[in-house]
């Protein structure tokens, strides 16, 4: 094949239909196929998730069969994802085919942040992090791999403000997806399906429910720990959602968050108003962090048991939060953003997020931030303009691409606002606008 398959479509549908269809030729053709592996080893389940979203695009735009091998959880795949229209767990693959992709030397794609420094991810140095990030930005990745028949990315971030700025790429998103701000959302709708374990604890929310995500703690750095003080701001943005429906004082909330304690001054401030104020099994006086903690009150031979249960509340809870239209979200969290992306929200609902420094303020954009397209934009900083369109110095890399050649989506994900830790993975306005809310009374 000398081109692509989305070269000729001209709409998502028929995109992922002609993708189930290669996905499935590809695996019969067993060592004769490309692939694509994702190796899901790095951090937590929404992190996963984002990882998965990132590969599924590859796969799209390479023509490559997507094959997931997920590692290092007490849980498998299928308790927490059904499987899409295509058949992608490495563990249930034919035998023959399986022994092959173990076998076969593979191309290595590797963005795994380093989060040492907060604020400012670095990389492993072997990584060569440069150059995969000018390759993703910057190649034809179907010519530039087609010598290999496995490529294998190890991600946790979202690589598709690389793929959408693309010059190779840029105009078949617009295309297929209108504008950058909707591609990571559209993806993840397709590919990302909860288990029947997941959708069993999902419930219909009631009109004008107000979803809450409260992330307590960061593990990475004390620095973005939310304190009890952020916890009145996110009631303070719940009361300004529901004032717009003149139901400020009957709006009903559902809440997801991974300390006991929160959830016990929620069923103190809304009472009746919380529809879910049951603990649950994930949930302890410390923290639980989806998918991330340990067994704390599980014996040895319980500690799998537990992990489960605890797996498959925070992705029903994922997905519960994306059913709401109304959020309140927290800052610098993976499930926060992949929830809202999966949420398929118009512009007509209401977002808000709850910033590091301790305001409410709306949501512009949907579309997912990125932890390691940080470096491209401090990159682009860096370049010294003598005149316009002549550059000064030399450019370690996305030397095809310019501020002005961005999409709008990329440019809203700015470097100094992530340093500042006020929002990274969303736009908002800006802090001075009147439009922020004041934390104590939520006007």
């Amino acid at each position: 094949m000398t081109a692509p398959t989305w070269t000729h479509i001209s709409n998502p549908d028929a995109l992922f239909a002609a993708y189930r269809t290669l996905h499935a030729q590809l695996v019969q053709q067993k060592n004769k196929g490309k692939f694509l592996l994702f190796i899901a080893q790095y951090a937590g389940m929404a992190n996963r998730m984002q990882g998965i979203v990132s590969a599924y695009a590859l796969a799209l735009l390479t023509n490559r069969a997507l094959v997931v091998v997920w590692t290092d959880f007490t849980v498998h795949l299928s308790d927490l994802l059904e499987t899409p229209s295509f058949a992608w767990d490495f563990k249930v693959l034919p035998s023959a085919l399986h022994s092959w992709l173990e076998q076969e030397p593979r191309h290595v794609i590797q963005v795994l942040p380093d989060w040492s420094f907060p604020g400012v991810p670095a990389y492993e140095p072997g990584a060569n992090i440069n150059g995969t990030m000018d390759s993703l930005l910057c190649s034809d990745l179907y010519h530039a791999w087609s010598s290999r028949h496995v490529v294998a990315l190890l991600t946790w971030s979202n690589l598709l403000p690389f793929l959408y700025s693309n010059p190779h790429y840029k105009d078949f998103f617009e295309r297929m997806f209108g504008s950058a701000e909707n591609v990571f959302g559209a993806l993840a709708r397709e590919v990302l399906r909860p288990s029947a374990a997941v959708r069993h604890h999902v419930r219909s929310l009631p009109q004008h429910t107000v979803a809450m995500h409260i992330r307590t703690l960061f593990e990475y750095s004390p620095r973005f720990q939310m304190s009890r003080r952020f916890e009145a701001t996110f009631f303070a943005c719940a009361r300004r959602i529901a004032a717009r429906h003149g139901t400020s004082s009957t709006a009903p909330v559902f809440l997801s968050t991974d300390r006991l304690m929160t959830r016990w001054r929620a069923r103190q401030r809304l009472q009746a108003r919380l529809l879910n104020p049951e603990l649950g099994p994930g949930e302890r006086m410390g923290e639980m962090q989806h998918m991330h903690g340990g067994q704390q009150g599980a014996t040895p031979e319980k500690a799998p048991v537990v992990e489960k249960k605890r797996a498959i509340k925070a992705a029903s809870d994922l997905w519960q939060v994306a059913l709401a239209r109304q959020h309140v979200i927290s800052p610098w969290s993976t499930f926060s953003s992949v929830a809202l992306a999966l949420s398929n929200t118009s512009a007509s609902d209401v977002k808000f997020a709850v910033a590091t420094i301790g305001v409410c303020t709306p949501v512009t954009s949907v579309e997912i931030g990125s932890h390691a397209w940080q470096l491209v934009l401090a990159e682009l900083d860096a370049r010294q303009i003598k005149t316009e369109g002549t550059q000064v110095g030399k450019s370690s890399f996305a030397r095809c691409i310019s501020r002005s050649t961005l999409p709008a989506a990329a440019l809203r994900q700015t470097h100094k606002c992530y340093l500042r830790g006020c929002w990274p993975p969303w736009a908002v306005e800006d802090p001075r606008s009147p439009h922020w809310a004041n934390p104590r009374t939520g006007i």
